[in-house]
Parts: structure tokens; C-alpha cells; sequence
């Protein structure tokens, strides 16, 4: 948003944008670098908190975090990079919007509300029921829910719970 105030400001008394077409096609790269930037920040987020997540229970470390909030992000990702794609065809053909990827894109948009609905589910109950095979206990006093994001602590022992 910053960047958009910044060359907004910047090109607004200059020749460069003078009509109203050139304006609107300065939106609509900075929305699409800024989709761009939130759909690799949400990858970003999901890769990190995901690949964290496993390393502490390949490691069978002492506490376990599993953050069921960012599992959503899968499907959210699917659909930012649908739309990524989808304004920078727009962007790129001016405007005409062809039939195939219209049809493709109704597919990934469908599909990744799927995986935001049934991912972290899918997820969460095998590695829930691995946990739970090897000993470990869910540690309500650190663990928390808002919303649909749900933030659980699994420890091997109530010390550790306490530790936390």
C-alpha cells in the first residue's frame, strides 16, 4: 500500500499519468505485486510453521506445537496464486479474458476452499493420534483457540506442561 501511495504521488502531476487508462493500469500492477507479496508472505508462513511442526515430531521433541490456523493457509495459498495468475493474464492481455483459463481457474478457486475446509482436519487427527501413541498429553494451559485458529501444546510430561 505504501508503495502504491509513494508512485501514485510521485507520477501524479507528471505526463506519464495524465489519462485515466494509464492510472488504471498503475493499479492494477501494484494490486497484483501486492497479491503477489501476500500470497508468498502466507507460503512463507505456512512452509515455516508446517516444517517446524514436523521436525518437533520426527524429533519426538518435549513439547510439540501444532498451529491448526496456519494448515488454512494451503488453501488460501492455492487461491492467491490463482488470482495472482488471473490479474496478471487481465493485466497482460488488456482486459479480455479467454474461456480456458476462466474454466481452469474456477477449478483452483473450488479446490482451494476445499483444502481450507477439510486440510487442517485431514491433517490434525493423524498427527493427534501419533502423538498420542507415543505418550504425549495435550497442554491446556498453554494451548488456545480463537476463532477458527486453534494453537495446541502436546508435552510428554506434565513438567514440561508447567516448564511452558
Amino acid at each position: 500500500m505504501i508503495l502504491f501511495v509513494i508512485i501514485y504521488h510521485r507520477y501524479r502531476g507528471s505526463s506519464v499519468i495524465k489519462d485515466d487508462i494509464k492510472r488504471k493500469r498503475l493499479v492494477q500492477w501494484i494490486t497484483l505485486v501486492c497479491f503477489i507479496l501476500l500470497t508468498f508472505g502466507f507460503m512463507v508462513w505456512y512452509l515455516t510453521s508446517t516444517t517446524r511442526m514436523l521436525w518437533q515430531v520426527l524429533n519426538l521433541e518435549a513439547a510439540v506445537t501444532f498451529n491448526k490456523g496456519v494448515q488454512y493457509l494451503l488453501g488460501c495459498i492455492i487461491i492467491g496464486y490463482g488470482l495472482v495468475y488471473a490479474m496478471g493474464s487481465e493485466i497482460l492481455r488488456k482486459g479480455e479474458v479467454q474461456k480456458s483459463p476462466t474454466k481452469w481457474l474456477n477449478i483452483v478457486f473450488i479446490s482451494g476452499l476445499l483444502l481450507i475446509f477439510v486440510f487442517p482436519q485431514a491433517v490434525h487427527y493423524p498427527i493427534q493420534s501419533y502423538l498420542l501413541r507415543h505418550d504425549y498429553h495435550i497442554c491446556e494451559k498453554v494451548s488456545y483457540r480463537w476463532l477458527h485458529s486453534q494453537v495446541i501444546i502436546y508435552t510428554q510430561s506434565e513438567k514440561a506442561c508447567k516448564s511452558l
